[in-house]
């Protein structure tokens, strides 16, 4: 069975706000599962949305550098 975490446990985990975890549940950016009034996020959707948050970071890194370099 794959590991699951509550929002709050994967907002502890990377450290972001519970508030900010349960937007971005609201808004697609992680994908949750609900059971009941309870929602589960899988290891494999937490790693999918750390991968993406990753790849934006490196795109908005290289578009920084890439107007700093043009000033």
């Amino acid at each position: 069975m794959e590991k699951s975490y509550t929002p709050e446990d994967v907002a502890e985990k990377i450290g972001l706000k519970k508030t900010t975890v349960w937007k971005y549940i609201r808004n697609g950016k992680i994908i949750a599962n609900k059971f009941g009034t309870h929602y589960r996020i899988t290891q494999e959707q937490l790693d999918d949305f750390l991968a993406a948050s990753s790849t934006v970071q490196q795109i908005a890194g290289t578009q920084l550098n890439e107007r700093s370099e043009i000033q």
